[in-house]
């Protein structure tokens, strides 16, 4: 277990790679939230 926190650790190291993938992710949940939106308003 204590080798699965290092390569966590590790996997952080490169601050703009997490940051580009944090921000595919927003992008993704806003698309899938005004889709939700766009079906709740036909419904």
């Amino acid at each position: 277990m204590k080798h699965e926190g290092i390569k966590i650790d590790l996997s952080i190291t490169n601050v703009d790679e997490q940051i580009e993938k944090l921000t595919r992710v927003r992008d993704l949940l806003l698309e899938i939230n005004s889709l939700i939106e766009s079906i709740n308003e036909k419904c």
